[in-house]
């Protein structure tokens, strides 16, 4: 399968290194260049044990980088790993979520084939509406070749732990 994960975080860099290791074709792209150059070296831009012999195993075979979205409509799915940071009232800040399902949009507005966008970030209803709206907003002519899908990543420090 050829998949897209846009944002390449924690989330969105393990979930590309695990599917190329899976097989499938994964393009990761992200608006930081040295991230991509990073990618495209073999190296993970974040630290997970194993994550650097995973990136490197598969990087130039069945994973790429790149800041381009000119590849979103050669792939059969895209994920969304973009951060959806806390505001200070702990609300979340879904406005980079959404500016990277503008841009995917935008890059599937003149596709004709079918595509599922999944959104892989932490969100909440009314922050889904706003990536709905952006995302659908930016291809009208979608007929109902686009899917959204949510598949959100909790992401938790472990409990304390507890001393008798």
């Amino acid at each position: 399968m050829r998949i897209n994960v846009i944002g390449s975080g924690y989330v969105g860099t393990t979930l590309a290194a695990c599917l190329a290791d899976l097989g499938h074709d994964v393009l990761a792209i992200d608006i930081d260049e040295d991230i991509v150059a990073a990618l495209n070296d073999g190296r993970a831009p974040i630290h997970e044990p194993g994550l650097d012999d995973l990136v490197a195993d598969h990087v130039g075979a069945n994973l790429h980088a790149t800041t381009s979205y000119d590849r979103v409509p050669e792939a059969d799915i895209t994920f969304l790993a973009i951060q959806t940071p806390s505001r200070e009232d702990g609300s979340i800040d879904a406005a980079p979520l959404a500016a990277a399902a503008e841009m995917t949009g935008e890059a599937l507005a003149e596709s004709e084939t079918d595509h599922l966008v999944v959104v892989k970030s932490t969100i909440t209803p009314p922050a889904l509406d706003e990536v709905r709206n952006s995302l659908f907003g930016a291809c009208e002519n979608a007929d109902g070749r686009i899917g959204l899908a949510t598949n959100p990543e909790f992401l938790r420090e472990a409990p304390p732990s507890r001393t008798s």
